[in-house]
Order: structure tokens, then sequence, then C-alpha cells
């Protein structure tokens, strides 16, 4: 079963439990990172970002849409800003999910081909910054969607 496709409540302790299982999934980039943790004043640590993706949709006709992907995506961005990483949130939000969270609604970008182009050129203008002034950048990548095969063996991922 997708991780994503799992028929959880929104009610507070079902999203604590929707969030830690993204920070068990997510855990290991903290772990072999330089630069993993902000500083004890909580100022960011230069050179972080992520591209968050959330998609519900699909693009099969005999296939479900997804319910959750969106609230992953959200887990997933809650998190990595704890840890001081400036993140990019593309996700088209559920009726539900725009009821809890609305602070995110306004920031997130919509999801299409144009904004996640806008999005990675974003990150990439100010990762280009950093490497100027010669530090270092990560660049964590996390997208929650339908995926599949298609018939010349090529895998693809939905938008």
């Amino acid at each position: 079963m997708s991780f994503a496709t799992y028929p959880l409540s929104n009610s507070a302790p079902m999203k604590k439990l929707r969030q830690l299982r993204c920070f068990l999934m997510s855990f290991s980039v903290f772990l072999f990172s330089s630069s993993a943790y902000a500083t004890p004043n909580g100022d960011v640590i230069p050179g972080r970002f992520a591209l968050v993706i959330g998609s519900n949709a699909t693009s099969k006709e005999n296939q479900d849409a997804l319910k959750y992907a969106d609230d992953d995506a959200v887990a997933v961005t809650e998190l990595l800003t704890e840890y001081s990483v400036h993140v990019e949130l593309l996700t088209t939000f559920d009726r539900e999910s725009q009821s809890f969270y609305p602070q995110l609604v306004q920031s997130a970008h919509r999801l299409t081909k144009p904004e996640l182009r806008a999005a990675y050129a974003r990150l990439r203008r100010k990762m280009n910054q950093l490497k100027r002034q010669g530090k270092s950048q990560e660049l964590i990548v996390r997208y929650f969607c339908h995926w599949n095969i298609s018939a010349d063996g090529q895998g693809y991922l939905t938008l």
C-alpha cells in the first residue's frame, strides 16, 4: 500500500502520526547532511532548500485519485521548515485540506508545469547566490503522487 493512500482521518492525533511517518521517511536526508540543524537561536542555516510536491491527481481513468498526497506534502513542509529549510511547496489542496491548512493555502503554489518551473528557478537563484558566496547548498526533492510505468518501460510521475 502506498504511503499516500492510507485512509487516515485529519484528526490532530492522525495528523501527528502522518507527520511522524514523514519525518521517519525523510530522516536519512538529515543523517548524511553536514548542515542538518538550525543554530541554537533558530537562525536559518544557509544552503538548505526543498522542493515539495503533492499531487492527488491521476492520469488514468481506472485509477482513483489519491486522498492524502497534499496532506503528506504539508507534513514534510512543516517538518523541513522546523529544521530551517527553505521550502517551495507545490500542491492543489482538496477542500478538506484547505480548511486544515489555511496558512499554507495562501503560501503554496498551484501544481502546474509553469509553477513547477518557477519554483525550481527561485530555488536555483537562491542556491546560485550562495554558491557565488562560496557556501554549500543542498536540495531536497519530495514528490507525493501516483507513479506508473509506460508501455515502453519508462517510469513517470503524475503532475
